[in-house]
């Protein structure tokens, strides 16, 4: 897969930061909550001790393992359908991006350039992109989920056709048995009233 970013300026510029990645995830988080005051409702119910270095694990999970196409997208994905739990809007990959940039940039400086912007801004671009897939695939069951919703109802119905079609013959057998028994007893009586008379 070819990527609209420079991979190795994304993982030398990151390897800088995770050199302080617990004042990276803290400087993050506040300037998402100044800019985007609206998010702070959003961790709540969260231990951000563990929000933080999730946060950095994720980045760092990522940007470590870019040229493996089929593991970092499902693992994007699944990170978007996980957040589509906690609340999470196609906007607020916005403000995260736009968060990200900005505490990069704090940290970099005048180390900062245009050039380094311009890569991160489409490194987590495409990290939103397949995101959002997954926020979408959680809100809408995929065809699969669907079929085999389809198929777990035809089964029941057809199990449950089965067992009424069981239980009416089941009843018929019961009743002809019940008329079999009956006419046997009646017969049995009158053969010993015959004999009595």
């Amino acid at each position: 897969m070819s990527y609209p970013f420079d991979l190795k300026v994304i993982r030398s510029s990151f390897a800088e930061a995770g050199k302080i990645a617990d004042q990276v995830a803290e400087k993050f988080y506040e300037i998402l909550w100044d800019d985007y005051p609206q998010s702070v409702a959003l961790f709540e119910e969260v231990d951000m001790d563990q929000q933080k270095k999730a946060l950095m694990g994720s980045l760092s999970f990522i940007v470590n393992n870019l040229e493996d196409t089929d593991k970092i997208v499902g693992f994007i994905k699944e990170m978007g359908r996980r957040h589509s739990a906690y609340g999470a809007q196609e906007e607020h990959f916005d403000w995260v991006g736009k968060s990200l940039i900005k505490t990069l940039a704090h940290f970099f400086g005048d180390n900062w350039t245009e050039d380094l912007e311009k890569n991160w801004v489409a490194a987590y671009g495409l990290i939103a992109d397949v995101m959002n897939q997954g926020l979408q695939e959680a809100a809408s069951p995929e065809p699969r989920a669907l079929n085999e919703l389809a198929s777990q109802l035809a089964r029941e119905l057809f199990e449950k056709a089965l067992q009424e079609q069981a239980e009416d013959q089941f009843y018929q057998m019961a009743k002809d048995k019940a008329e079999e028994l009956l006419r046997k007893a009646l017969r049995d009586v009158a053969e010993e009233q015959l004999k009595a008379a």
